[in-house]
This record gives C-alpha cells, structure tokens and sequence, in this order.
C-alpha cells in the first residue's frame, strides 16, 4: 500500500459551501479511490452539517400529510 499512496499528494481544497481551504491526505485519497468515489469538494465541518440536517429532515414526519397545528 505504500507504493500506491506515493502517487498521491496532499491537496489543498476549497469548500463549495463555505469557502475555506481543507486538506485531503493521500489516504483519504485512497479510500474514495478504493469506495469508488470522488474526492470531497466540501469540507469536514460542512459534510458533517450537511449530515445532521438530512438526518434531522428524515426524521421529521412528513409535512403537509397530517395534522395541522392551526
């Protein structure tokens, strides 16, 4: 694996939603290669928030369906 990870080189990426620089590793790079993804274009802060609010709209009982509260 050491041979492989050579080819890669650390990258300095701006995030698509908030602007600021973050670092991909030659492992990440090697993950994504071998998940068959491509490489992160928002930054570890974002992604996660991005995480939690799709997590927070599945949760939420579907609206417009049901009860209304007025």
């Amino acid at each position: 694996m050491e041979n492989r990870l050579t080819a890669f080189r650390f990258l300095t990426i701006q995030c698509r939603t908030c602007g600021c620089d973050f670092i991909i590793t030659p492992q990440m790079q090697e993950w994504a290669l071998s998940k068959k993804l491509s490489i992160p274009t928002h930054c570890p802060q974002c992604l996660q928030e991005r995480k939690a609010q799709k997590q927070q709209e599945q949760a939420t009982p579907g609206r417009g369906g049901g009860l209304d509260d007025s």
